[in-house]
């Protein structure tokens, strides 16, 4: 039988499951699905993730990509978009298959922590609150990104970041307060992972006030990067260069993107613009309701940082990227033509 503690998660995956299968309902009212449309569906089913478990993926960037995941789900023209182009582009599938695979493992992994940190006393309803500000917290502790937190990095936080963790009758001065931290690590592998922070932190229970946003705001601001070594930063500057140039050539593509639907569409609202409308019948077919989805998704910022973040780390989504703008382009010039006429 399963736990209680299952239930919210449940109730959001029968959302998100019901939400996956309208989409494919629209997507091929015309014929049945096929084994790439299936296939699809349940690569998307498996990365997405109710909000809290989202805060319990502990790698930044994969978080940025399912959150982005979340996005895309919510809007049809966006899922859409992204089913064709898997369908219809070998490219997308390979560079798509890699990622998700990636993605699911992930999405699965965070649900399991996630499910552990309910077992911290929270306050009716504030359960994804306080697991968000936890999650801040947490990562200005974790200095280096690895996703735990070590002693070194315990002992070089600041007074005003470990007051963050205090809970206002916890008296307890810093060398003690990183000492019961430190002795949340149940296994002794020397770091201490999320789920170990959030029930080291809350004593009786979790509940980090609206002050910790502001507070954690600041700290972020006056965070500095790290000291490294001529090695280490000569590393850093050549990625640094690599990771400019491809994000340049996104934020370009992006630019594009929105060039577009005001050549297209005019000044009027989205919702009103006809390109992407008359469905896969359409004089350029299935790729305009690609170059609709596009408009849509470059509205999002959780789909825009989702992508830019793929974009950037995974030369094969480059490849596939590229050729979907290459194709968009296309269809805008044909577009551009029937409204001309």
């Amino acid at each position: 039988m399963l736990p209680v503690c299952m239930l919210s998660v449940g109730v959001q995956t029968v959302h998100r499951s019901s939400l996956l299968a309208g989409r494919s309902r629209i997507i091929v009212e015309m014929a049945e699905p096929n084994a790439r449309q299936i296939r699809f569906d349940q690569m998307i089913e498996s990365c997405t993730l109710p909000g809290a478990a989202l805060h319990c993926v502990d790698d930044r960037r994969i978080r940025t990509l399912l959150n982005g995941v979340n996005a895309a789900v919510e809007n049809e023209k966006v899922y859409d978009a992204f089913k064709i182009v898997y369908e219809d582009l070998g490219p997308v599938r390979l560079a798509g298959d890699l990622v998700f695979r990636t993605l699911a493992k992930e999405a699965s992994a965070a649900q399991k922590r996630e499910l552990e940190c309910r077992a911290t006393p929270v306050a009716e309803g504030e359960w994804e609150l306080q697991l968000n500000r936890a999650r801040q917290v947490f990562e200005l502790l974790d200095a280096d990104g690895s996703g735990a937190v070590d002693m070194d990095e315990l002992s070089a936080a600041s007074p005003a970041l470990l007051s963050l963790v205090r809970n206002g009758e916890d008296d307890a001065d810093d060398a003690d307060l990183v000492a019961r931290l430190m002795a949340a690590d149940e296994n002794n592998d020397g770091v201490i992972t999320f789920v170990e922070f959030v029930a080291s932190s809350a004593r009786p229970g979790l509940s980090l006030s609206e002050a910790t946003d502001e507070r954690v705001a600041s700290l972020l601001e006056e965070r500095e990067s790290p000291p490294s070594s001529e090695r280490t930063a000569e590393r850093r500057a050549r990625r640094a260069y690599k990771v400019g140039a491809n994000e340049a050539r996104f934020d370009a593509m992006l630019l594009e993107c929105t060039e577009w639907e005001a050549a297209i569409c005019g000044p009027s609202p989205l919702e009103a613009c006809e390109v992407g409308n008359a469905g896969p019948a359409a004089e350029s077919g299935r790729m305009e309701l690609v170059l609709r989805g596009a408009f849509e998704g470059a509205r999002m910022p959780a789909v825009v940082e989702a992508l830019k973040a793929v974009y950037v780390d995974y030369a094969l989504i480059r490849v596939a990227g590229n050729l979907i703008f290459k194709l968009m382009g296309r269809v805008v010039e044909k577009v551009k033509r029937r409204n001309a006429r």
